[in-house]
């Protein structure tokens, strides 16, 4: 993708988010447009932060960074700035696949018939989905994936489940480690 300032200020513009104070921040209907963007201390994570917040500010966005200690975000889930509870706008962290084959990694989106894969307050935050995205078009999709033993149609399902999770923005990869 190409970055493009100019397009991200027409579009908020076009969407009534407007700086109508002249602060630098957008607005619409009294609500400034702010977003806390949260990640683990790690010198790469705070870099990315800085650029990130400079990108959004030159569109009028306002971003606060927050910066949690590792063993707190990594750690368990009773503790409200884990991964798992998401008490952010955004977060960022590094994840992938561990072997060749995504399908434990791909299951990390899957909502269940009932959220049963989502984390929440009814799950204590255990449930691997922390994004709480829900679409049944992925959830069949990732049976159909289960399903599927032939090498080159798993990698074919695998590439449209990560396109659909890339797609509709529940992940933004950044950064290839």
């Amino acid at each position: 993708l190409v970055q493009d300032i100019e397009g991200a200020n027409a579009a908020l513009e076009a969407a009534g988010w407007v700086d109508s104070n002249g602060d630098g921040a957008r607005d619409k209907d009294g609500v400034e447009l702010k977003i806390l963007y949260q990640t683990s201390t790690n010198a790469v994570r705070q870099k990315a932060q800085a650029l990130i917040q400079q990108w959004w500010g030159e569109i009028g966005v306002v971003t606060e960074l927050k910066n949690i200690d590792a063993g707190v975000f990594f750690g368990p889930s009773d503790n409200a700035d884990s991964l798992g509870r998401f008490y952010a706008d955004v977060q960022m962290f590094t994840n992938g696949p561990e072997t060749t084959d995504p399908e434990n990694y791909l299951a990390g989106w899957r909502c269940g018939e009932n959220g049963e894969n989502i984390a929440n307050l009814a799950s204590k935050y255990l449930g691997n989905n922390t994004e709480r995205w829900c679409s049944p078009e992925y959830d069949a999709m990732f049976a159909e994936l289960q399903g599927t033993v032939e090498p080159a149609a798993r990698a074919a399902l695998a590439a449209e489940l990560n396109d659909m999770l890339v797609q509709n923005y529940v992940m933004i990869p950044l950064i290839f480690r």
